[in-house]
């Protein structure tokens, strides 16, 4: 049984592993022939990609040369394939428990800034309060994370060289990650990183979306904020000068969390460019709000349009097999469905009876010989081909009413066919 999950899982895995480099091609072709102003494009085209985690039971793997690749994968694919495949998804995974745990224990020593000097914005935003802390690490941020609980951290050194409308600019961007949900796409995108470690485009995707959700953030801090968009670039600029004041200290700030700046020349160039296509301000807040809705909308719409794409054309989670099929002694196929031939018996997990009249009659018709013949019945099948469990009985050639049945009803099996159907 281990060797079946092990082989099948790893299945499973690469057929979404293909399903995923059509998803990501086609988002990075967008991100690559798109202009920096289309970023809410291709924050749309990169939030798709995720859902070709639900692809691996699409029937879109069983049409055309796309099935050649699948049986490829299905003869080179090996237990031990698959436990060092699973082996190293399971150290990532492990790591980035362990900074998590690590990161909220520095958290926790962290000062928090008084609420009287929170900006208005996190104030009387929606969604989970936000905390706002300052870091002694001086390169490490500023940055926010957290899903359900919220929070930025801002190195004391950037706090004391910005000025007060400058220090709130940079907690407008941050509030603005958390409120727009780019924490937790990022977050998918680090599991992501974790089942699809071996794919070389998860990683490209990853960054274009760290470069996208950054100009989403600078336009809402501009919007939002007191600085117009020649203070605010300054403000950038400002707080990449502090950073680089020390760069001994280690920066704890990883995955899952996004950072004010980034360290990418041409990122950074660009980041710059896009403020001069903003607007402006409150004259604009109207107009900023309404796009920022349109952009949920337009995100929330693709995913579930996707979704339901995928959902009609994939496979059931799986299926249990009515049929009776037969084999001889040898186990060699006699016939898949034996109620189609006209011969009828009872079958059920714990008994089997068939009547020496239809025995005969099956007998006969395909010249049965040999001491036994398996009638398997019941099993659950994942995909084409692709299933196991089930009960078999083994009926005696000279007595019919000699059943054995071979399937076992132990609590074990049980939980290996509960296995079976919902947890791979």
């Amino acid at each position: 049984m281990i060797e079946f999950v092990l082989v099948f899982s790893m299945m499973k895995l690469a057929r979404t592993i293909i399903a995923a480099t059509f998803f990501m091609a086609a988002a990075l072709a967008v991100c690559r022939f798109c202009r920096s102003r289309s970023w809410r494009l291709k924050l749309g085209m990169l939030s798709i990609v995720p859902l070709a985690c639900f692809m691996g039971y699409s029937k879109v793997f069983y049409i055309r040369s796309i099935i050649l690749v699948v049986v490829v994968i299905n003869k080179i694919a090996t237990k031990e394939m698959a436990a060092l495949y699973f082996g190293c998804a399971g150290l990532l995974a492990a790591r980035y428990v362990y900074i998590h745990k690590k990161l909220g224990r520095r958290l926790r020593s962290m000062r928090h800034l008084p609420e009287h000097e929170y900006p208005e914005y996190l104030k009387k935003s929606r969604g989970p309060a936000i905390k706002v802390y300052l870091s002694d690490d001086d390169n490490a941020g500023p940055f926010a994370g957290g899903v359900v609980h919220p929070y930025i951290v801002v190195p004391s050194l950037v706090k004391d060289s910005l000025a007060k409308e400058e220090f709130a600019a940079v907690l407008y961007h941050e509030a603005v990650h958390i409120r727009m949900g780019h924490i937790l796409i990022l977050n998918i995108y680090s599991l992501l990183k974790i089942i699809w470690w071996i794919h070389p485009l998860i990683y490209l995707c990853d960054a274009k979306l760290r470069e996208n959700i950054e100009y989403s953030s600078d336009e809402g801090s501009v919007v939002l904020g007191c600085l117009n968009t020649y203070e605010y670039g300054n403000v950038i600029l400002k707080t990449l000068q502090a950073q680089n004041v020390r760069k001994s200290r280690v920066c704890i700030m990883k995955e899952g969390i996004t950072a004010f700046s980034a360290d990418c020349y041409e990122t950074l160039k660009r980041r710059v460019e896009n403020l001069g296509m903003i607007k402006g301000k409150r004259v604009v807040y109207q107009e900023y709000q309404k796009e920022k809705k349109c952009l949920h909308m337009r995100i929330a719409a693709a995913v579930v349009m996707t979704a339901v794409v995928i959902t009609a054309t994939s496979y059931p989670r799986y299926t249990k097999l009515n049929e009776i099929a037969v084999y001889d002694d040898q186990l060699k196929p006699v016939i898949f469905d034996l109620a189609a031939e006209g011969i009828y018996a009872d079958a059920s997990d714990d008994e089997f009876h068939i009547s020496a009249q239809e025995f005969d009659k099956l007998a006969a018709r395909h010249k049965l010989h040999g001491e036994y013949v398996v009638f398997s019945y019941g099993a659950i099948m994942k995909l084409p081909g692709i299933g196991g469990g089930g009960q078999a009985a083994m009926v005696s050639m000279s007595d019919p009413s000699d059943v054995f049945l071979l399937g076992s009803e132990k609590l074990a099996d049980q939980i290996k066919i509960f296995a079976l159907k919902y947890l791979m």
